[in-house]
């Protein structure tokens, strides 16, 4: 996604002189030229926000893994959503091979859930929440990661794991929601 949020307004500006030159004479007063009326500006569309929920575990839709993949299951865990920019906004959970430690809570996990951009040409994401689960197919939250917000749009690489994210998130038919303004 784009770097900070900062949008400078378009500046408007007026150029109205008038020169009237040669005029031996005293001519009537003028009126002053009509200001012209502010240029449109469009609208300023806010992204998705980021309390995109979860979907049911039933409503979950498999990723396929390829062989060797370092995780037990991955879902695409909610509805699609479009951002104005055309990313597409979705929770993706995995069920962990085995229980991982978190230091910051000095318990485990066994799934995790990502609340992501993904755009699809070409793949790049921008992940903007991490949720770790005690149980898998997120169940009992352990630890709920900073938002990160729009920190900016990543190139993944082919056959890396993101890319199956980037893979699902783009491969399912067009988004069930738009992006709403804030």
């Amino acid at each position: 996604m784009l770097g900070g949020m900062d949008m400078l307004a378009p500046r408007l500006g007026f150029l109205a002189l008038l020169a009237l030159a040669g005029c031996a004479t005293t001519a009537p007063p003028v009126a002053p030229p009509a200001s012209p009326a502010p240029e449109a500006v469009a609208p300023v569309t806010a992204p998705v926000p980021p309390n995109l929920a979860l979907a049911p575990r039933q409503a979950w839709r498999r990723i396929p893994l390829p062989r060797g993949a370092r995780m037990a299951e991955a879902f695409v865990a909610s509805e699609i959503a479009t951002n104005p920019d055309g990313t597409r906004r979705v929770w993706m959970v995995i069920n962990l091979l085995e229980p991982i430690r978190l230091p910051e809570t000095g318990g485990y996990a066994r799934s995790a859930a990502y609340l992501a951009d993904f755009r699809c040409d070409p793949h790049a994401w921008n992940p903007l929440q991490g949720v770790w689960f005690v149980r898998r197919n997120a169940v009992e939250e352990a630890l709920r990661e900073p938002a990160l917000g729009p920190s900016g749009i990543r190139d993944v690489g082919e056959g890396s794991f993101v890319d199956l994210f980037v893979d699902a998130a783009c491969a399912n038919p067009a988004p069930s929601r738009r992006g709403r303004g804030r």
